[in-house]
């Protein structure tokens, strides 16, 4: 008697609503880039699934309609079964979302591993001898999918093989260093080889003291040798980012590109079109954690991205709540060190001092300045300091900034390496700060 062919578990509810939610999604990139063609249970769903990520693969914008068209050049079907996928894809349009896409995602998940383990199953035991998945293998995938987690037993062969690997990829001889990510000035580089995958270096100081001036200067050195960098930009609109990278570039007043007369546009045009080649990927829109690591991923495997930058710290959303601003600050600090080490990418970030360096004489900075955000100090490979002697007058224990005139001068500033696991730490550098150029030069 034959055997019936078993129902294979799913759930179309779910697949809609993902599918949905993709159709409906400004930021679709990482709930494109955490599933499979295999998550979906039929023929249909699968290719208005391809179609979503076939566009997002050619970095397009596109629209419901360009996604029907491009999932039925995909499936090269007939006219009847084109049809098919066009009521299919009505049907999902008229249907309703999900608030949570993280759970219907997770669902959709357990039904790839319930359909797995019943093919499983319902094989023979010929057939099982000689091609069927391993088990513990697809168990482990589903875990891996579902926690965000891999794990792996590996004999000390395997880490020193795996280490040599990544050794001969990192590497990149420049006047006989190893760099990483540049820190902008030679003597840091030469001291920390720059920041590697699986670092979190952070540039801290108080308000004022141009920590997003230095985060721009570190893209655009980078950008300028050629490497791909993701910054986050919390504080500023894209646009204040890029009137800062323009005044860097050029060595102009960031006021030329912020506040634009008629005569100058020509020039800025010419000037903002000699930029369009480097290779950084600015976001003022993303501020969650949770999308936040999504897009460090999705970058590192789509654009290649090599190093992020995060601007700053203490500005970054969480869904879930917390008793305290420390613990909270905790979270995100072990989240993108653990980001770091699993997509192997180097994390730079801004972070706020806390107020105690204003009740000390010098007001120079300390690295228990930093245990009021959480545990970036215990996180961190690499922290640097900017401590700004002419940016604050202290004044009845409240912080006062200088007049703008004075502002808008070259000011004196040393830049602390208050950490370093690689090598030296506790030493600065004197640099002089160009708040209109957004730049800082070394002090001759």
């Amino acid at each position: 008697m034959a055997s019936s062919t078993p129902t294979l578990p799913k759930s179309l509810t779910t697949e809609n609503r993902v599918l949905h939610k993709l159709m409906c999604s400004k930021d679709r990139n990482p709930i494109i880039f955490t599933l499979k063609e295999e998550d979906f249970s039929d023929i249909y769903r699968r290719l208005l699934f391809l179609g979503f990520e076939s566009l997002t693969k050619k970095n397009t914008k596109f629209d419901d309609v360009m996604v029907l068209k491009e999932a039925k050049l995909i499936s090269k079907f007939p006219d009847d079964e084109k049809k098919r996928l066009e009521n299919i894809w009505s049907e999902i349009a008229a249907g309703a979302g999900t608030p949570n896409i993280e759970d219907e995602v997770k669902d959709l998940k357990r039904y790839t591993l319930k359909r797995q383990l019943v093919e499983l199953s319902s094989s023979s035991l010929a057939e099982s001898k000689k091609d069927v998945p391993d088990i513990g293998k697809i168990i482990t995938e589903a875990n891996d999918a579902r926690l965000g987690k891999v794990t792996v037993i590996e004999s000390f062969d395997d880490a020193l093989d795996d280490y040599k690997k990544m050794e001969n990829e990192k590497i990149k001889v420049n006047d006989g260093r190893v760099l990483g990510a540049s820190l902008v000035f030679e003597e840091f580089d030469n001291e920390t080889s720059g920041v590697v995958g699986g670092e979190i270096a952070v540039i801290a100081g108080r308000p004022g003291a141009g920590k997003s001036a230095y985060l721009v200067q570190i893209a655009m050195e980078n950008a300028k040798r050629g490497k791909r960098c993701l910054y986050f930009s919390l504080e500023m609109l894209r646009q204040e980012v890029i009137d800062r990278i323009l005044a860097h570039f050029y060595a102009d007043n960031s006021r030329f590109y912020s506040a634009p007369r008629p005569e100058n546009i020509q020039e800025i045009t010419q000037k903002v079109d000699g930029l369009k080649s480097l290779p950084i990927n600015i976001y003022d829109n993303i501020f969650d954690i949770d999308q936040i690591i999504s897009n460090i991923y999705y970058h590192k495997e789509i654009a290649k991205t090599e190093f992020v930058i995060i601007d700053y710290l203490q500005l970054i959303d969480v869904k879930k709540s917390f008793p305290t601003d420390n613990s909270r600050v905790s979270y995100i600090s072990r989240q993108l060190k653990i980001a770091s080490q699993q997509a192997n990418i180097p994390i730079i970030i801004g972070s706020q001092f806390s107020r105690a360096t204003e009740h000390r004489e010098d007001q120079r900075p300390m690295l228990s300045d930093l245990r009021d955000s959480g545990s970036i100090e215990q996180d961190a490979s690499v922290v640097l300091a900017l401590h700004q002697h002419d940016v604050y007058k202290q004044l009845d224990n409240e912080e006062s900034f200088v007049n703008e005139s004075e502002r808008n001068k070259k000011i004196t500033d040393s830049i602390i390496m208050l950490k370093n696991r690689k090598g030296r730490s506790f030493f600065n550098l004197d640099v002089i700060f160009y708040p209109e150029k957004s730049t800082f030069d070394l002090k001759k």
